[in-house]
Formats: C-alpha cells, sequence, structure tokens
C-alpha cells in the first residue's frame, strides 16, 4: 500500500472546486463593438464587464498588422490601470512589443528625441497615461501621424482641461482641420454606463472632443432580463465609541510633537549651502515649521491617528510596527525592503534616530492573532456579517477611502481566527517610487499579481480604495461593502456596479451618531436605487409589450426530395442543436450562436447572427433578409437565413437534421457524410472461402497444356551455392526469392527464376522418373502410394536434357554397404538403413577403426562392424527458425544392415528443403492467379508482394503487417486529401468522420469479400508433418474436406486490403523511391476496393482546392507580419491567405473572410503523419510493424509537437529606459524577449490562454536541456518531461495547420513539407528514430508498459487547488493521480501541470514498484505484492 500522510483523499468526495456564477459574457456586444470600430471612430459604452477591452485587444489586433509602420497608442487615466491593460494587452498579443510608459518611469525628463528614439524602438504599440502621451506631442517626440490607433480608456474622462482633451484639442483636430485626414490616426473610445447619466450635450460633446460617435450595443430582450436584477442592499450600523489609544501611538504622539526644525540635519545643511535652490528650500521649510521628514513623521501620526479610530488598537499598533521596522531595515541597508535611492542626506537616517524610542515598544507585528476587543465596533460588525455571509463561492470587494486602512484592515482580516476562510489583499492607488512615501507599502508589481490570482479564484476579498471603482478589470462581485462612505452620488453608483452577480450584495456602513441630513442622504440613495430597479422593469415590460406586435411569418422552404420543411418557428431551434452538435476545442471557443440587432426596436430592425468560427467564413454570418419591427422576427429571420445556408452548403441533410458530427453510435460505426449517410456495421467474424489450393488446378495444366516452363531453382548458403534445380510447371511463374532456416542459426536463400518455356521435345516423362527418385530418396515416407504422374510439379538437375538419363542412371543406383569397395576419406554419403525410411549421411574420418576396416577390405562380412552417420533432418518446416537449437546427434548402424544409395548428399539436403520451397511456391500460384483474377486491373509486377499482402499473420513470418502499416497509411493520406476536397464546407470533425467512414474496417473488410480476394489468402500455417509432395492435404484424395467455409476476423479481412494498397505502392517505386507510376497505382487500387469515392491523384485534388484570394484578407500590415513567420518555418507562400488561414483558431464577425485553421489542421495531420510513416517505413532496419508504430506515435504525439513549437521561435530586441529623477539623466540597456510561433495564432483568446502560455514557457524552460538531450542521444523517450509542459492543443495544431497549408501552396509537394519540419528541427528526430536499433530505443509510455507489466491497473486523476501557502505567481490547479490495484494505492504523483504528467508520472513509479517486488511464490496469488506494499508505503513522486 502506498501512503502519504498528505495525501488522503476520497475518490467519492467533491474533487472538483465549485465554479463562480459569473455574469453573461455578451459575445454580441463584442462582435457589435468590433465591427462598429472598424467602420469608424467610435466611442464603445458597454456595461462593466460585457468586455470592452477585449473588444479593444480585437481592434489593436487588426491596427497592428495592416498598419506595421506606424504605431498603436493605448491611454489610460491612472497608473494602475494603465499597468494592468499594458499586462493584458501584452499577454494577449505576444507576437508584438508593447511599451508601458508611467510618471513611474520619470518620462517627463525624457527631454530628447533620442530618447524617446530609444523609448520607442521595436515597440508596436505603448500604453500610458494621458498625461505620458501630451508630453511626447507637444515636444514634438511623437506626431499623430505616426499613431495608427489611439484607444482612450475611461473615455468619459476627455472633457474640460484634461489631458486627453487637450492631446485631441492641440493634435488632432488641428491636424485634421488641415485637411490631412489621411493621417489621422483611428480613435477608439472606451466607457461603461455612467457614460449614461450625462445629458445628451454632454456626450456630444464628447464626441466632439473625440471625433468618434458613442455606440451603445443595441441591448435584446435577453440581456434586459439578465440584468434587471440590482444587488440587494443591505445597510450595517455601528456604533463610535473610541478605544483607549495604545501605548506606542501615545508613544508616537509625543516623538512627533517634540521634534523641532532644528532637529533635522537638513536644517544645518541647508544653512550652510550657498546655493540659492537651498535658501529657498529652507524658507519653504522654516514657512511651514516642518521638514519632509517632519512632515513624513505627521503623516505617519495622522494615518495612525486613522486607523486607531476606524479600527481599534490592534490594527494601529499592527500599522506603526510594520513602517518602524521597515524604516530600520531600510535604513540599515536591509536588500529584503526594494526603496528608491536617497541622496546623502537621506531624510529616514533622521527619521529612524527619532523613532529609536518606539523600538522597545514594538509589538509582533501585523501576524499575530488580534483579540476581538481591540478592534473597534465597526471592525467587529464587519467581521460578524463575513462570517455570516461566507460561502465557498463568495466572491467579495471592501470600498475603504484611505489607503493605510486598505493596508491595515487587510491584516486585520487575514489575522483574525474566525477569517480563516477569506484570503484578501489590498488594492490602492500607486505613484513613482521616487515621490513615494517612507511608509507607504504599495508596490504595483506585487499588487497586479494579488488581482490575478483573485481573478483566478485563489483569493476571495479585495480591500481597494476608489481605485477599483472603474477602469480595473475584476471579476464580478456577488459581495460588494462601502466599509467608509461613498464621496458622491457617481462614486456610489460604480462601486455597486461592482456587485453583478446573481443574488448578490451591496452593503452600506453608517454610524449611530450620523446627523440628519446625512440620515436623509442615505434614504435618497435608497429612494434612487428603488427608482432605478423599478425604471429597468418598466423597460423590460416595455420591451416585452413591443415583442408582442403582430408580424407576418415569413418564408417558408420545403426539401422537394423528402417534403422536410423550414419555417421561421422552428429555424432558431434548428440552428441551436446544430451548432450544439459541433465540437468544442478550446475554454475559449464557444458553439452558441450570437445575434447582433440593428436598428429602432419597434420602428424598423434588421438582425445579424454569428456561427462559430470553425465552419467555412461564408457561413459564419448571416443576415435577415428583411427588415421587422420586433427583435423576435429579425432574429429568426436570421436564424431562417443561416439555416437555408448550411442546408445548400451540404452541412444539413434533406430532412433537415444535421449531419452526424459526433459519434453516437454506442460502438457501432455511423458515418452521415459527403458520401452517404446511415450506419455501416461490422460483424467481430465472418464466413469466407476456404483458402485456394493451386495444385488441382496445375493438375490439370499438366493434362491440358502443351507447354512447359523451367524455373531455374537455386539455394545459397554460407558455403556458396547448392545444386541447381529445374523446376518445371505447366505454367510460367515470375520470379520469386525467400529465406529458409535449416538450423537454428543458419539461414539459406532460396530464389526461384522466371519461367523459359523448354523445348517440345523435352524428356517429361524422365523428369517424372526423375522427380519420383529424388522425392521418393529423401522424403519418402510422405510418398506412400504416390505415382509419378501425380505430382504437380517436377525437379530435375540443371543439366542439358540429353545429359539427364546418364545422371538419372548413376544416382538412382544403390548397393548394400558390404558390397561398395571404395570410399574415399572426407567424402560425404548418402546411407540408408534397412526398416528405416529417412536417410543418413556418413563420412569417412581419420582413424576410425571401424571404417579403416572397411576401407581395406578385411572382415567386412563381420555383422559387428559399425559406421558412424548423421541422419538426415526430420524437420520439413524451414520456413522461420526453429524455437530452439537441436543440432542432429551421429548414431551407430551396423554395416550389414545399410545401403549406399547413388543420390548425392548436396542433393539430398536440397531436396530437404522442397517441402518448405513448394509451400512457398503454392503462394506463388495462389497470387498470381490473384493477380490474374480480381487484381487483375492492378497489374502487379512483383508477385512476392503479393503473396507478402495476401499472407495472414499466424501463417508465416513473412506476412502482410510491414505492409498494411504502409497501406494504411497511403489510404489515410488520400482519404484525407480527397474528404478535404470533396467537402469544402465541411468543418474538421465532419471530415475526420468522412473520412473515418472510408478507412473503417467495416468498409475495407467488405471490399475484401466483394472484390473476391478471400479464397486467394494463406490462412493456414504450413505444416511438414502433413505434406505430401508439395501437395496440400486439401487436394489429396484421402483428406479432402467438403467444407468450404471458414470464418476470419473482420480485422483481418481489412488489414488484407490496406497490405495490397501498400503493395501496389512498392511494386510500381523505383529503387523503393515513389513515384508518378507508384501514384497510379495506388489510385487504381483505391479505385478497386472502395469505388464510391472518386480518387483523384493528388496533383489533381490539389489543384480543385479554391484559394481565397491574397487581396481580401491580407494587406500590407498583415503580409509583413506573416513574412515573420515564413522566416520561422523556412518557406514563403504564394498564397498568403493560406498562412493566414493557417494561424487563425478563432474570431469574431465572421473571422474576417478567414476560417478557422482546424481544416488545415486535419489536412496536415495527414501529412505529418504521411511522411513519419514512411521515413520509417524505408528504414534500413526493416522495423517491425510494432516498432514503427511506437516510434510514430513518440514522433507525432501532441506533446512532441508542441515541444518543437516552442523551438520555432526568434528573438526581438527592445531597449529599457532607467531614468534618475535627481540627475535627470537617462540610460539604456537592451532586452530581449522570445516570440514563439504559437503566439502569431489570431484568436478573441481569454486570460486563461495567457496563464497556460506562461506556465508552459516556465515548464519548457526547466525541461528543454533534458528533452534536447533524450532526442539526440538518450535511449529513453521523454514521455514526462514533455508532458510536463502541460501545452495547450493549440500549440500542436499549428504547426500541423502550416503543414496543411504548405501543402496546398505548393501544389502537393511533400518535400516541402518536409522541409519545413527539418526548419523546425523535427526531421532530424525522425532521422535518428530510422537509424537506432530497437535495443537502442525505449519509447513505450508508462501507461502502456503499467499495462504489460500488471493488467488491471486503474489511473485515478484528479485535479485541486494548490495550497493557500503555497500559492504564488504561477500557482493554480495542479493535478495529482494515484495508481490502484484491488483497492490498493501503489503509486502516486502529485502537483502535476497537468492530467496526462499526472498520469505518465503515476504510472512510472508504479512500473518502478512492480518491477522491483519480490516474486510471487507459486499459490500465493498477489500477496508477494500486497507484502512489498505494506513494506515500502511512500511511493509517491512529486512532479517538478
Amino acid at each position: 500500500m502506498d501512503v502519504d500522510t498528505d495525501d488522503v483523499w476520497s475518490d467519492t468526495s467533491q474533487e472538483e472546486e465549485e465554479e463562480l456564477a459569473l455574469p453573461i459574457q455578451s459575445r454580441a456586444y463584442q462582435i457589435e463593438m468590433f465591427e462598429h470600430s472598424m467602420k469608424g471612430n467610435i466611442i464603445a459604452v458597454m456595461g462593466t464587464g460585457s468586455g470592452k477591452t477585449q473588444v479593444a485587444k480585437l481592434r489593436i489586433e487588426v491596427e497592428l498588422q495592416r498598419s506595421p509602420n506606424k504605431k498603436v497608442w493605448f491611454t489610460a487615466p491612472s497608473v494602475v490601470l494603465a499597468y494592468q491593460q499594458y499586462s493584458f494587452l501584452s499577454q494577449q498579443l505576444p507576437a508584438f512589443q508593447f511599451r508601458l510608459i508611467t510618471g513611474m518611469d520619470n518620462a517627463e525628463f525624457w527631454d530628447t528625441q533620442e530618447v524617446w528614439d530609444k523609448a520607442l524602438y521595436n515597440v508596436h504599440a505603448v500604453v500610458c497615461t494621458p498625461a505620458i502621451l501630451l508630453q511626447a506631442l507637444n515636444a514634438g517626440f511623437v506626431t499623430m501621424r505616426t499613431i495608427s490607433l489611439l484607444v482612450v480608456d475611461e473615455a468619459h474622462h476627455c472633457v474640460g482641461k484634461s489631458a486627453s482633451r487637450t492631446t485631441m484639442q492641440l493634435h488632432y483636430h488641428s491636424l485634421k482641420s488641415s485637411s490631412a485626414t489621411h493621417e489621422l490616426p483611428c480613435i477608439m473610445g472606451l466607457s461603461a454606463s455612467p457614460i449614461t447619466k450625462k445629458d445628451k450635450a454632454e456626450i456630444r460633446q464628447l464626441e466632439v472632443n473625440l471625433d468618434a460617435q458613442c455606440k451603445f450595443p443595441v441591448q435584446q430582450l435577453e440581456e434586459y432580463t439578465a440584468f434587471v436584477n440590482l444587488p440587494q442592499l443591505e445597510t450595517l450600523t455601528f456604533g463610535e465609541q473610541l478605544l483607549p489609544p495604545p501605548t506606542i501611538l501615545t508613544r508616537l504622539s509625543q516623538i512627533v510633537s517634540n521634534i523641532q526644525v532644528a532637529d533635522d540635519p537638513i536644517t544645518k545643511l541647508l544653512r550652510e549651502s550657498a546655493d540659492y535652490k537651498a535658501r529657498e528650500k529652507l524658507e519653504k521649510i522654516l514657512r511651514k515649521n516642518a521638514t519632509p521628514a517632519m512632515m513624513e513623521l505627521q503623516g505617519l501620526l495622522r494615518s495612525a491617528t486613522t486607523i486607531h479610530r476606524d479600527l481599534g488598537s490592534w490594527a494601529c499598533g499592527a500599522y506603526i510596527t510594520t513602517c518602524v521596522r521597515k524604516l530600520h531595515a531600510a535604513v540599515s541597508h536591509d536588500t529584503g525592503l526594494q526603496l528608491h535611492a536617497k541622496p546623502p542626506h537621506d531624510n529616514r537616517r533622521f527619521m529612524d534616530s527619532s523613532l529609536q524610542p518606539l523600538h522597545g515598544l514594538l509589538g509582533p507585528g501585523h501576524d499575530h492573532v488580534p483579540a476581538r476587543e481591540n478592534h473597534s465596533e465597526k471592525v467587529q460588525v464587519l467581521l460578524d456579517f463575513l462570517g455570516r455571509e461566507y460561502r465557498d463561492s463568495l466572491r467579495g470587494l471592501i470600498f475603504v477611502q484611505a489607503r493605510h486602512t486598505a493596508w491595515a484592515l487587510t491584516a486585520v482580516i487575514n489575522n483574525d481566527p474566525a477569517m480563516q476562510n477569506y484570503r484578501a489583499f489590498s488594492f490602492v492607488g500607486v505613484s513613482n517610487a521616487a515621490y513615494q512615501g517612507t511608509f507607504d507599502f504599495a508596490q504595483l508589481h506585487a499588487q497586479n499579481e494579488n488581482l490575478e490570482r483573485f481573478r483566478r479564484g485563489e483569493l476571495n476579498l479585495c480591500i481597494a480604495t476608489a481605485v477599483l471603482e472603474e477602469g480595473i478589470d475584476v471579476p464580478a462581485m456577488n459581495l460588494v461593502i462601502c466599509f467608509d462612505e461613498r464621496p458622491n452620488f457617481r462614486s456610489f453608483v460604480q462601486s455597486r456596479g461592482r456587485a453583478r452577480q446573481a443574488n448578490s450584495k451591496f452593503v452600506l456602513f453608517r454610524s449611530q451618531l450620523e446627523a440628519p441630513s446625512k440620515m436623509k442622504k442615505w434614504h435618497d440613495l435608497e429612494l434612487d436605487m428603488k427608482e432605478e430597479s423599478e425604471s429597468s422593469i418598466q423597460q423590460l415590460e416595455q420591451r416585452q409589450r413591443l415583442e408582442w406586435i403582430e408580424e407576418p411569418d415569413g418564408t417558408v422552404f420545403r426539401v422537394p426530395s423528402t417534403g422536410a420543411t423550414l419555417t421561421f418557428d422552428n429555424a432558431r431551434q434548428l440552428l441551436q442543436r446544430f451548432c450544439a452538435k459541433l465540437p468544442k476545442k478550446g475554454d475559449s471557443e464557444r458553439t452558441d450562436l450570437a445575434f447582433c440587432i440593428d436598428g429602432e426596436i419597434g420602428v424598423e430592425l434588421s438582425a445579424k447572427v454569428y456561427l462559430p468560427t470553425c465552419l467555412p467564413a461564408n457561413l459564419q454570418v448571416a443576415c435577415s433578409k428583411s427588415s421587422w419591427r420586433t427583435e423576435k422576427m429579425a432574429k429568426r429571420d436570421a436564424a431562417f437565413q443561416a439555416y437555408l445556408g448550411l442546408y445548400e452548403a451540404g452541412l444539413v441533410t434533406d430532412n433537415l437534421q444535421p449531419l452526424q458530427l459526433r459519434d453516437e453510435s454506442n460502438g457501432e460505426e455511423q458515418h452521415d457524410s459527403i458520401y452517404g449517410q446511415g450506419t455501416e456495421k461490422r460483424e467481430s467474424t465472418y464466413a469466407v472461402s476456404q483458402q485456394n489450393d493451386p495444385w488441382p488446378q496445375v493438375m490439370e495444366s499438366w493434362a491440358s497444356s502443351h507447354a512447359v516452363y523451367a524455373h531455374r531453382l537455386q539455394v545459397k548458403d554460407g558455403d556458396g551455392f547448392m545444386p541447381a534445380l529445374n523446376l518445371l510447371l505447366p505454367a510460367k511463374l515470375s520470379d520469386t526469392a525467400f529465406p529458409l532456416y535449416p538450423s537454428h542459426s543458419d539461414r539459406v536463400q532460396v530464389s526461384l527464376g522466371p519461367g523459359k518455356e523448354v523445348p517440345g521435345d523435352y524428356p517429361v516423362d524422365l523428369a517424372r522418373e526423375i522427380s519420383l527418385h529424388l522425392l521418393a530418396t529423401v522424403l519418402g515416407r510422405r510418398l506412400h502410394g504416390f505415382r509419378k504422374d501425380q505430382f504437380p510439379f517436377l525437379l530435375v538437375p540443371d543439366l542439358e536434357p540429353q545429359m539427364l538419363q546418364s545422371w538419372y542412371e548413376s544416382v538412382s543406383v544403390s548397393r548394400l554397404l558390404t558390397d561398395f569397395r571404395t570410399i574415399s576419406a572426407g567424402q560425404e554419403y548418402l546411407v540408408l538403413p534397412s526398416q528405416e525410411q529417412i536417410p543418413y549421411v556418413y563420412q569417412l574420418q581419420a582413424g576410425d577403426f571401424r571404417a579403416g576396416a572397411i576401407c581395406n577390405g578385411t572382415d567386412f562380412d563381420r555383422e559387428d562392424l559399425e559406421i558412424t552417420a548423421t541422419r538426415l533432418s526430420r524437420r520439413l518446416d524451414f520456413l522461420s527458425p526453429a524455437a530452439t537449437p537441436a543440432p542432429a546427434q551421429p548414431r551407430c548402424l551396423a554395416v550389414s544392415g545399410c545401403a549406399l544409395l547413388g543420390l548425392p548428399v548436396a542433393y539430398a539436403r536440397l531436396i530437404l528443403l522442397v517441402p518448405s520451397i513448394t509451400h512457398m511456391l503454392e503462394l506463388s500460384l495462389r497470387s498470381t492467379a490473384a493477380c490474374h483474377g480480381p487484381l487483375a486491373g492492378l497489374g502487379f509486377r512483383d508477385i512476392d508482394l503479393v503473396a507478402e499482402a495476401l499472407t495472414l499473420p499466424r501463417v508465416g513470418s513473412r506476412n502482410y503487417q510491414r505492409l498494411e502499416f504502409l497501406g494504411d497509411d497511403l489510404l489515410k493520406f488520400y482519404a484525407s486529401i480527397q474528404v478535404f476536397v470533396d467537402g469544402p464546407n465541411l468543418p474538421e470533425s465532419l471530415l475526420t468522420i468522412a473520412r473515418g467512414r472510408i478507412v473503417s474496417n467495416a468498409r475495407l473488410q467488405r471490399a475484401t469479400r466483394t472484390v473476391g480476394l478471400d479464397p486467394f489468402l494463406t490462412q493456414h500455417r504450413f505444416a511438414g508433418t502433413k505434406w505430401t509432395a508439395g501437395v496440400s492435404r486439401e487436394s489429396h484424395p484421402d483428406e479432402s474436406s467438403t467444407n468450404t467455409k471458414t470464418h476470419l476476423s473482420s480485422k483481418v479481412l481489412a488489414d488484407v486490403v490496406e497490405a495490397l494498397i501498400g503493395a501496389a505502392s512498392l511494386d510500381a517505386a523505383i529503387e523503393s523511391i515513389p513515384g508518378p507510376e507508384a501514384e497510379e497505382k495506388v489510385i487504381r487500387a483505391l479505385q478497386l476496393f472502395i469505388d464510391e469515392v472518386p480518387w483523384r491523384p493528388l496533383s489533381e485534388n490539389v489543384a480543385r482546392v479554391s484559394i481565397m484570394e491574397d487581396d481580401s484578407v491580407v494587406d500590407g500590415g498583415r503580409r509583413e507580419s506573416l513574412d515573420r513567420v515564413e522566416s520561422l518555418i523556412g518557406y514563403t507562400f504564394q498564397h498568403g491567405a493560406l498562412l493566414a488561414e493557417a494561424l487563425t483558431q478563432s474570431w469574431v464577425g465572421g473571422g474576417g473572410g478567414v476560417s478557422s485553421y482546424e481544416r488545415l489542421e486535419f489536412l496536415g495531420d495527414a501529412v505529418l503523419d504521411h511522411i513519419v510513416k514512411t521515413r520509417l517505413f524505408r528504414s534500413s532496419l526493416q522495423l517491425d510493424p510494432e516498432q514503427m508504430t511506437l516510434r510514430r506515435h513518440a514522433l507525432v504525439s501532441h506533446a512532441t509537437l508542441a515541444f518543437f513549437a516552442c523551438q520555432t521561435s526568434y528573438t526581438c530586441r527592445a531597449l529599457e529606459l532607467t531614468t534618475d529623477p535627481l540627475t535627470r539623466e537617462t540610460v539604456d540597456r537592451e532586452s530581449t524577449r522570445t516570440v514563439y510561433l504559437f503566439d502569431h495564432v489570431r484568436r478573441v483568446g481569454s486570460r486563461e490562454d495567457a496563464v497556460s502560455r506562461d506556465a508552459t514557457l516556465a515548464a519548457y524552460s526547466d525541461v528543454r536541456s533534458a528533452i534536447v538531450h533524450a532526442f539526440t542521444q538518450g535511449r529513453k523517450f521523454p514521455w514526462m518531461e514533455l508532458l510536463h509542459l502541460g501545452a495547450p492543443k493549440m500549440y500542436s495544431d499549428v504547426v500541423e495547420s502550416i503543414l496543411g497549408a504548405v501543402f496546398i501552396d505548393s501544389r502537393g509537394d511533400l518535400g516541402a513539407c518536409t522541409r519545413v519540419l527539418q526548419t523546425m528541427g523535427f526531421m532530424d528526430l525522425v532521422d535518428r528514430f530510422t537509424v537506432v536499433p530497437e535495443q537502442d530505443l525505449d519509447l513505450r509510455h508508462p501507461e502502456q508498459t503499467l499495462s504489460l507489466v500488471l493488467p488491471g491497473c486503474e489511473l485515478m486523476a484528479r485535479q485541486t487547488k494548490r495550497s493557500r501557502a503555497g500559492a504564488g505567481a504561477g500557482a493554480g490547479a495542479a493535478w495529482w493521480c494515484k495508481v490502484m490495484l484491488d483497492g490498493e494505492r501503489i503509486a502516486h504523483a502529485k502537483n502535476a501541470s497537468c492530467k496526462d504528467e499526472a498520469q505518465c508520472r503515476a504510472a512510472a513509479r508504479a512500473v518502478d514498484i512492480l518491477s522491483n517486488r519480490p516474486k510471487t511464490e507459486p499459490g500465493n496469488g498477489d500477496q508477494g505484492l500486497k507484502t512489498y506494499g505494506s513494506k515500502k508505503r511512500d511511493h509517491g513522486v512529486m512532479a517538478a
């Protein structure tokens, strides 16, 4: 048993974390606003959470591609918001270089063109605050002519004297008035719902300021219903009794009040300085009666006092303690505190010395458990409320007024024992570190990391200032608390807007001592909320009334062949069903419908419906054909047009049902496709004809034909050639060759030459006599009762016909050994003892006294005289090596009982091979008959290939399995191209099923039986014990059988077809290299076996592919972007639209005329498989099918391809600037970043995509060297390291889609595809796999190995969240897996990046354990395993 005390989990427990109930993410909104932005300047007014930033991302991506010589500028009103938008955009668009510029960079000191040129070097897009852009434009370092797109976030701020409005007024409108409109950038403003509170005049002014139109998505009825419920308002009251101040606060107050201006060393320093600036600073200090250090200490006191009042004494003490300690650590050069550099007269040293008296009062800080009585009543009310409200799905936001309050309240919640279910963090605005206060704890990077963890659900409570009211992209909350009073109504509305989840709460804190005026204010707010809720309900009711307007039902379409009817009423339902059946390949992909409506509701409306991007571009969008007054009819019209388009494209049957896009056959093979509909079933076995026996037909030919053909038979062993024979048949055979194995270690090569007709006067009758003598001498025991005219073949020495008689006379003489007087030493003789049927080989050995006696002619009549001889083998099956070596043992034979035969020993040894030779001859005869019969149209030249293809695996060592491997590849390759070409509108899922129907075993076995190949299959293994003169037992009169049928498995019958396709390819190949003739023969084979498919050559098929014109999808900018990919893969496209499609995973609004890459991925998968399988088949190692399959699986696995996608990358360079605010000097350093092949894939995307990319690349960095070593010189395939990447499927998909695009673009040139793979480094691994022998490679996946080592083991995997303590950047879900056997865990793995890695590691560990366990004693069952498990209990493995 495998036990880990830290990892005990139940299979029946809830193993998946509850999903947070997110608000509706309306794809319709995004599509509508994106399309508006492509038509002109807009201000996209969209509700919080409806995807404004996502729309901006899509628009920016388009602009970056089409305007590569200009830059995109994105302005955000705050540093925090700018940082967030920069993080989002740079992660979502990693192929482009983004630059973040804010006051944190001290950009106000960038006062030369050189500095700005360096800042923007190789930069595609800039994210900044409005002031930064205004500064650059004012100084002329940047001009509007260099900007292609200006995105203004929180565009409602572009009023008055704001930097955004000033920018537009000074630099945009002035350029517009000069008629240089072609040099103006496009404008895209982003704003949330507060803009709707403005009156029409304000909105119009905003449109003028930004030269853009406000665009409000037309809210649809479903969305009214979804958003009509406002959060539940709840008020909490608290008392304001002030707790006694802690001692440390009292002491701090005394210290601060006692400090005088003269005490600060800076005063003396300024007095002694003659610089006029120093005198100005001194005058300012004296006027304020406070130095900068004194003001910071006074600020500390104010903050601590406020915390004491609002939060209590514990929070106050914790805050002061933390401030004092951090200050002291900074002064002491504590590297753990990263503060900005200070001048020599550092204020911190004076402050630290002034606060020295507090060191003795410092408590344990903010990381110890507080007592409830040390909290203010307001905090206690909050904690009690949080305790009541907690649930697993809670996601909360607490608004406070001050930065220090946010920090202190976070410390309170995270340290209170009752709040252990909460994981809180603070989020406040940040400023330039050069101007940041000593006691300001805010760090931009740390805050944004916590915000990402908040989005992922690792943290569930955020305490924030007003900075989080608008702009910052945070998840929808189900609990929003205003801990401090909101400053104005706008702030109140924005805070409440964060509570967007269903059944959410909006909580206000009110003091029990509030003045009547404030009471009235709260009452008014409640009335406003109630009024807004009622207004929303009224709007909903008004919309519902409008939908009741009666309108005509619209068009009806009937299918002529079936009468199936499509109407406005059923179109949407049918369309939804169609989309629901489309497979979803990624989390960011959607298969539901998205409707957009345009026009005025109740007056004139039109609608568009958007279908998933896996469909062709021309089918992704459909518009209503007429104008309507109601939303429902406009949508029905659009749905009707969409479904009609699907029917016309062949994606809907004549019954108006979706083609079968998923396998719902419960084990049966269902295929609705362009080749037909319905289900083709197959049985496990089929009754087929018995194996055809060719010998009776040969015997008939002897009687009916006068032509006789001699085939020269030669056998070559290690010592040279055996005597040559002529094999005579009444039929002409092609040449053939095969090996035989006379002993365990010996191998001979048999060759049978092509038939040559013998002269008409050839002594055939003598040949029969000779054949009978040869066979009867060696194999007489198998020929009892046979006459010379019964042999279907004849064997004679390779001599001139006139010499045959004398040869026969010489070898047919036999005499008693006692009569033989002359025996030469060293010569072999054939002797036959009486009462035995198998001859012996006798060779005189020097010094053999018994033999010597014979040689000397003395006492040769003695009955006790013996010789030592070795019997010829009883074995007749030499088609494969003997299982165990069995050398013949010499025996002593009595001379008086032996006859000396005239046949030379060499001929005897040769005749011993005849049974095996005749079996191979039988295969040739049967294969020749097949070539003259059902395979006549293929024109096979190499009968050996046909014989091999028609021989079942269990029958002989040379069988169809290698050919089947090749034929399977060719069939799938050609079928893939065929369905790709013939089904131009079919999505990838349907292409897969269409191909599956063609290559299925059900179809192929039917082809074997329909064509009539079954009697020509070699179904029976050669049995030497049943051999009779080369005639199978079925044709022997005494052993004939009346059974004409047998049963074969459907897979075997299907494999035969694939083997024959492989044989056809090789038969026409020149020096094993396929050419046009080989393809022509493969096509003929395909036409023969699968005649319902209009098979065509590759060149013709590729020529039929419709390629979109580049101008429609690839402009100049997009072309430059594609150039970078072309340089990565080493191929230049003639049709850039193909590469654009290969790099498009998903898009909005019809894909911009480009379909998803899924169809090209389908094609590229077939191309890749074909290249790999062909290389493996042609390997000089003559790999067996199992080895080829193992190597192919390792090569084309998702993990392997994803690794090479990571390997395919290039480096981009930029310059990072560092500006010292004191010296105002700017220095630069070069920075680099790596752009990967998959970074160029265009997709709608999600935040999870960026998280997955970072995790994969971090893992790639960890394991890259190990994988490269394993690929180049390792023995064990690095399955665990590859799976540790946890790469999204898209990373391997793009490799295949690019291969598909190259294949089409190059007009089917596999060499071009191979060169692309070579450029990526993939072919080096393929080439290695073709030359490294089996014993030097371990390719088996650990899970497969485990199933072989011990069948019955079960892998149980689950996904879990990382522990709170270990959570951090990159933290999140991890995978665990355990291996179970008979209810007992024998191994486990944890903290894996993905399920596949967890299972792989667990299986590998289990294999190690099972391989090293003690052997089980006989009769003990599994006791040995269980004993081992009880002794070694911890077999876990931690994933890296």
